[in-house]
């Protein structure tokens, strides 16, 4: 693949202008939209809780961290080696140096959204948005 060519699944095209454009809690704060439905994901004790969410589209989807440490929400598999992965796709989005920060977004189309913390990669985690 050509320097500066870089090519992204639908999905995490999709999650990411989402993540940019939509109102709402979105990556970088954002007010609040009552009527958007929410789902909260904390990271405690170096994992994702719940680890699997099921939401629907347009929902925000907020992580928050409870830990002393940094954490990432990265897409993808850890180790996983695909010319359409990028690594830090969302890690660059979603990054939360310590306790109290968070990160959320809004996915716009059906997909499974897998993620990890790129600084500790055992911390896993799903996200499958369905059509509401």
């Amino acid at each position: 693949m050509p320097v500066g060519d870089v090519r992204r699944p639908p999905a995490v095209a999709a999650l990411l202008l989402a993540a940019a454009c939509a109102p709402g809690p979105v990556a970088g704060g954002g007010g609040e939209d009552p009527t958007r439905p929410a789902v909260a994901v904390e990271i405690d004790t170096f994992a994702f809780v719940p680890a699997e969410v099921t939401v629907p589209v347009g929902t925000a989807i907020t992580w928050t961290n409870l830990d002393d440490f940094a954490h990432t929400v990265t897409s993808g598999r850890a180790g996983d080696v695909r010319d359409d992965f990028v690594e830090g796709a969302l890690g660059e989005l979603g990054e939360m140096n310590g306790r109290g920060t968070m990160f959320s977004l809004v996915v716009t189309e059906p997909a499974t959204l897998a993620y990890f913390c790129r600084y500790h990669p055992n911390m896993q985690g799903v996200v499958q948005v369905t059509r509401s």
